[in-house]
């Protein structure tokens, strides 16, 4: 039985995010990884304990390489230091698989999110929120389309059959009105724009987040 190598990354203030190669020598190369999932975080020391252990969990029941990349975005909780504890302390039985765990300066969710999916080896990339309202399980939708001709898959909380636990009504409605704008001025096909759960073909991932530019006082 093998075991993956929780590795943990250090991304100074100034750096530009580039794809990372595994530190040792047997670490993952692209090939090997099937599905990479990028959790950028912020103060999340409470939830983000709980969702490493089911997102592990059901990875590693599909037997297929994966990695779990946290991104801290200079969190002022102990959030980076519980996930790298619990790298440390997890197991991972499925050949080829990590759990890693990267410190970026507090420059902001794009940011986090960028780094994360430049740094993600596999041949599917997932971008969840750290609470994960979208199960880990729902993934699996997406992958159906990126297994066919589509490049981005991108989640809904607007599909049918689809439900919202515990969001507070103010935020859902401040969010429809932002989608609706969004709808009415740039991409009136996709009913929830800011759902955060949507995959990529590694391919695609490096295309456009290369070529995403920041704004911002800290922002490269």
């Amino acid at each position: 039985m093998t075991s993956g190598t929780p590795q943990t990354d250090n991304t100074k203030s100034g750096d530009n995010p580039k794809p990372r190669q595994a530190s040792n020598k047997r670490g993952p190369q692209t090939s090997d990884i099937f599905l990479s999932v990028v959790i950028p975080a912020y103060n999340e020391s409470t939830r983000l304990p709980k969702s490493l252990r089911t997102v592990v969990e059901y990875l590693e029941s599909k037997g297929t390489p994966y990695e779990v990349l946290v991104v801290d975005d200079g969190s002022s909780d102990d959030t980076a230091a519980l996930a790298e504890q619990f790298a440390q302390a997890t197991p991972l039985a499925t050949p080829h698989s990590t759990l890693r765990v990267m410190r970026n300066p507090h420059r902001g969710k794009g940011y986090a999110v960028r780094t994360g999916m430049l740094a993600a080896q596999g041949k599917y990339v997932l971008y969840s929120d750290a609470d994960f309202s979208a199960p880990i399980e729902e993934v699996e939708k997406l992958l159906k389309y990126l297994e066919g001709k589509y490049d981005i898959a991108i989640g809904s909380r607007e599909g049918k059959g689809s439900s919202r636990f515990d969001e507070p009504f103010y935020r859902h409605l401040m969010g429809r009105v932002f989608n609706t704008f969004v709808r009415l001025v740039a991409l009136p096909q996709f009913n929830d724009t800011q759902c955060g759960f949507k995959a990529f073909r590694k391919e695609a991932a490096d295309t456009l987040f290369k070529s995403l530019h920041l704004y911002g006082d800290n922002s490269p």
